[in-house]
């Protein structure tokens, strides 16, 4: 039977026709094809009547309607739907009432998809992803990424407690001539850009210029007019003497001795020999190198940082036979 046969004689049940009539119109339609085996009444359903959600293939349109429960099978066949059934998209709050484009029925009530409370479904809910991020629904999908961004290789992002993104490299500068510095390889620059320290003028040569700590002039040309005079004019040696101070490291176990020499020979070369002890008196006593200390001023001195060393080791500086003798590392 075609749907628009369906129809009519749906609407004159419901229209409250006589049993007679309308036993007498489905009758007409060839009573006992397979299609309407669910409207034969039955002698303990005679007269029961339900709602049911009808679609009307001349209107297009759903409306309820009230016919006998033995054509409740027929019906749903034809695709009309029970009121208990409400709650879907195209029947949320009762029959035909169907919801829009990019809408689900959500607790009774046709709802927007697309938000943070309801993202691809009802109560798909998304949570902000920390405290620079709130939450946000894109195309159905729950943003799972910080809008913070790494800074460098050095660097990965990072999110304040107070809604800001880091924005500081983890690389600090290494003196007042060499900023800040990261590699692509994730390492920070250690390396100072000056070739020296405080040698007249701060070369990495005894007679040239270059930079000192209280006057960095790093990578410039050094002459009369910054204060550079090119070469040294070194005094003699007299009553060379060697003293240790002793500055914090970023370990705290750990103390790094500044060697000063005084009264030595100027604009000069010193090789210095690095001895530790377990005691004042050298108990254990071992080498640990002889590097080149930073060449002297004109007036014999010069200071240069050397090797860190564990806090309650002992440590000599050693040139020739001139010593600092044994002290602690203390800091």
């Amino acid at each position: 039977m075609d749907s628009d046969r369906f129809d009519r004689m749906t609407r004159a049940l419901g229209a409250g026709r006589t049993r007679r009539g309308a036993l007498k119109l489905l009758g007409g339609a060839a009573f006992g094809a397979a299609g309407l085996v669910g409207l034969k009444y039955t002698a303990d359903a005679k007269g029961e009547k339900i709602d049911i959600c009808h679609y009307d293939a001349d209107t297009g349109t759903f409306h309820e309607i009230n016919v006998s429960v033995n054509a409740r099978d027929a019906h749903l066949a034809h695709g009309d739907v029970l009121p208990e059934d409400y709650g879907s998209v195209q029947h949320c709050t009762g029959c035909g009432d169907a919801c829009g484009a990019g809408q689900d029925c959500c607790e009774g009530g046709c709802t927007d998809l697309g938000t943070v409370d309801n993202c691809s479904s009802c109560g798909d809910s998304c949570s902000d992803v920390d405290a620079c991020t709130p939450a946000s629904c894109d195309d159905g999908v729950c943003n799972a990424a910080s809008i913070c961004a790494p800074v460098d290789a050095c660097t990965p992002a990072q999110c304040f407690d107070d809604g800001t993104c880091n924005q500081a490299s983890a690389c600090a500068p290494v003196d007042a001539c060499t900023p800040a510095q990261c590699f692509d390889d994730g390492s920070c620059n250690q390396t100072s850009a000056c070739t020296g320290f405080d040698t007249c003028g701060g070369g990495s040569e005894a007679d040239e210029c270059g930079c000192t700590p209280s006057n960095p002039i790093c990578q410039q040309t050094c002459d009369e007019a910054n204060g550079c005079g090119g070469t040294c004019a070194g005094a003699a040696a007299t009553n060379p003497a060697i003293t240790l101070d002793w500055e914090q490291t970023f370990d705290p176990n750990y103390c790094q001795p500044i060697v000063h020499l005084s009264g030595f020979a100027g604009c000069t070369d010193y090789a210095s020999g690095y001895f530790s002890a377990f005691t004042s008196g050298g108990s254990g006593e071992r080498l640990d190198g002889d590097p080149n200390l930073n060449p002297t001023d004109p007036t014999g001195a010069s200071t240069t940082p050397v090797w860190t060393y564990v806090k309650g080791q002992y440590v000599d500086i050693r040139i020739g036979s001139i010593r600092s003798g044994y002290q602690v590392s203390s800091c």
